[in-house]
């Protein structure tokens, strides 16, 4: 006989409401209220790179001291996943969510105003440190918040966001360090605007997000059967406020204050060591290693193929937005490629196209080519995140699965942070087939990773017990 909703476990009632549930304009609303953090995101991690070069000549930095902010950061966000991740599965994804998100709004400021190098890295790696919960928190919450059939369309949507911060900071980059820059006090001055412009906004959407609900299936978790059909409520209903009036439909039945899982409640990190849980955690280590580590080569290898086919550096800066205006339609792409195809077949197309544009562009003295084969790249790149972030919380069961991901995104950053030296040094003795050969190493990796992945697309998120993680035999009986 089969199982009816009402005799099943919390989750499962739960994956039941989210099958029959549509898309409200609560969840757009979330969708932007998580969203602009990905845009402020972007921005702040490639603002040292564009300031970069006005930073040198006003304080008379070295390549490397100028490069250790960008490193900087990036550690900062390696550190600040990984923590966010572990806290947000033990008190819930709303308050850390908003804690990270002022964390990197307060680094900004500080960057915009410091005195001098010293408090200029400690202000990145603060800014560092809110970026990693954001990206952590971001596609955690909306995966969790999201219609199932809905879910990889709109946790992709959020690569959307990013993408446009993306072209903001090339793009604003562009404006104030070109014709704008005696505007904002010359080259002594608006390497300060640049790094505080987004701080006004950014407290605006700070203010707004306190409407963010705390998601349903983490209040689950903890057996808040009431508050979590309230939220279901609104989402249903289309709001995020409600009304003092506003009668909570019982989508949910069980006891208030029993756990989903008794033997859940904690959340241990060495699960994600153990059994089936393992697996995934490596497999989405590799899958970050190979993401966050080949964009951060493909965008600085840009540059120096330019360069060597004679383009001046404020050339490079235009063509730089010109190829991220393709990543916007790309990350558009992406939203409907999570929707409607198998997250692995995704990864394996969008890469290897990359892969055979990357050695095309590196190989054809053209300016021309390079721009083409430079726009294919960023846009198959934006789809390929947009079905990562799809991917990555799919993986992982409610109790670590923001400490799932951001502990492997973290890995993913400090791939990001070796793989400026690593490219440099490879071009040294290379040339611009160095970087280029490190970029197919990683893309072959990432293709490799794919091809023994788990597919999750249009299923329930995974639940797997402890059981199943302390004996991994048992793993074929785990519900995707």
């Amino acid at each position: 006989m089969a199982e009816s909703p009402r005799t099943r476990d919390l989750y499962g009632q739960l994956d039941d409401v989210l099958d029959r549930m549509t898309l409200s304009g609560a969840h757009y609303k979330i969708l932007v209220l998580v969203g602009v953090g990905h845009l402020f995101n972007i921005f702040e991690q490639l603002n040292v790179a564009y300031a970069g070069p006005i930073l040198i000549q006003e304080w008379g930095l070295s390549q490397a001291a100028n490069g250790a902010l960008t490193t900087a950061t990036y550690l900062g966000i390696a550190v600040g996943g990984t923590i966010a991740g572990i806290l947000s599965d033990r008190f819930g994804r709303r308050q850390v969510f908003m804690a990270n998100f002022l964390l990197f709004t307060l680094g900004a400021l500080v960057a915009a105003f410091a005195p001098n190098y010293a408090i200029l890295f400690l202000a990145r790696i603060l800014v560092g440190l809110g970026l990693g919960g954001e990206i952590t928190l971001g596609f955690t919450v909306m995966a969790e918040m999201t219609p199932t059939q809905r879910r990889g369309a709109m946790v992709a949507a959020l690569n959307v966001v990013a993408s446009v911060g993306l072209l903001a900071a090339s793009g604003v980059a562009a404006l104030m360090f070109g014709p704008l820059l005696e505007f904002f006090g010359g080259s002594s001055y608006a390497w300060r605007w640049y790094f505080g412009v987004m701080v006004l906004p950014a407290f605006v959407f700070l203010w707004l997000r306190r409407y963010l609900p705390e998601t349903p299936r983490y209040l689950l978790r903890r057996g808040r059967v009431a508050e979590s059909n309230r939220i279901l409520t609104l989402l249903s209903g289309g709001s995020l406020k409600g009304r003092a009036d506003t009668e909570v439909r019982e989508f949910i039945q069980g006891p208030e204050g029993v756990p989903a899982r008794e033997n859940e409640v904690k959340t241990r990190v060495r699960e994600l060591f153990a059994g089936e849980v393992r697996r995934r955690t490596i497999i989405a280590a590799l899958l970050w290693i190979g993401m966050a580590g080949g964009s951060v080569v493909y965008f600085i290898s840009l540059p120096t193929i330019l360069g060597q086919r004679g383009v001046s550096v404020d050339t490079s800066l235009l063509l730089a937005t010109i190829s991220n205006v393709a990543g916007v339609f790309g990350a558009l792409a992406g939203v409907w490629a999570a929707h409607r195809f198998a997250r692995r077949a995704v990864y394996i197309v969008t890469i290897g196209t990359m892969l055979a544009a990357a050695l095309a562009m590196a190989s054809v003295p053209n300016v021309a080519l390079t721009l083409t084969f430079a726009i294919v790249i960023s846009f198959m790149l934006q789809i390929m995140v947009g079905n990562h972030l799809a991917y990555m919380p799919e993986l992982f069961p409610t109790r670590v699965r923001a400490t799932g991901a951001g502990l492997t995104a973290s890995v993913g950053t400090a791939a990001s942070a070796l793989a400026p030296l690593a490219g440099g040094a490879l071009a040294d003795s290379f040339g611009v087939m160095g970087p280029v050969l490190l970029l197919a190493g990683l893309f072959v990796v990432m293709i490799v990773t794919a091809l023994f992945a788990p597919e999750t697309a249009g299923k329930h998120l995974t639940e797997i017990t402890a059981e199943e993680s302390a004996h991994p035999g048992r793993a074929s009986t785990v519900a995707q």
